[in-house]
């Protein structure tokens, strides 16, 4: 017999059973089951190190158009980019959580951002302060 197949089949069928329950449902934009499909598979790609996938990978994977997918999560009041500025928000918190230690530069490289910079703008548009503030708060004993 041959081989049990490639590693990046392996990935694959690991990402389908991630989403499995989503393709049992009746509606997969009922109750934005949809859109957790997709936020499940970023935040595990993000958690693997992996970059994001793009519209048009996203699609394949689910097996319909680009224009279907902008379209499903359209009905549920949300596009690609805020799901991926979400997963990246959520995953940032976690990175620059102190038991994490890891440098900021690392979690901006990790999350897919071009540079440092760019990290720390965004996350102090999401929560108002820098990675240095949300891992030192001013008052807080060392």
């Amino acid at each position: 017999m041959g081989s049990c197949g490639s590693p990046g089949s392996y990935r694959r069928l690991e990402e389908l059973l991630s989403v499995f329950a989503f393709d049992l449902s009746d509606d997969p934009s009922a109750d934005g089951q949809f859109q957790e499909a997709v936020e499940q598979l970023i935040l595990g790609r993000l958690a693997k190190g992996e970059k994001i996938p793009t519209l048009t990978q996203f699609a394949s994977f689910f097996n319909v158009s680009s224009a279907t997918f902008r379209r499903r999560l359209a009905e549920e009041g949300i596009s690609l980019t805020d799901i991926k500025e979400r997963c990246r928000h959520l995953a940032a918190i976690e990175l620059l959580a102190p038991q994490a230690r890891l440098k900021v530069a690392d979690v901006a490289t990790r999350l897919g951002f071009s540079d440092s910079r760019s990290f720390r703008r965004a996350f102090r548009s999401w929560t108002g302060l820098s990675p240095d503030e949300y891992r030192h708060p001013k008052g807080q004993a060392d």
